[in-house]
């Protein structure tokens, strides 16, 4: 049985948003099948991972 690969990033500031979707875009690019979920921000957004809570309406 294969196991699902599942990773959660969390970034509460600007460049922490920033470096974490840097981080994303490396890891969808080498683990295409892994999913990525998080609290974090716009770039992260982008990057292309399922956001559980937007970083601007907490920080």
């Amino acid at each position: 049985m294969r196991m699902h690969k599942r990773v959660f990033i969390t970034a509460l500031e600007t460049s922490a948003d920033h470096h974490a979707a840097e981080l994303i875009h490396e890891l969808k690019k080498n683990l295409p099948d892994l999913e990525i979920q998080g609290i974090g921000g716009p770039q992260m957004q982008a990057a292309g991972i399922t956001l559980h809570r937007d970083m601007t309406q907490i920080a």
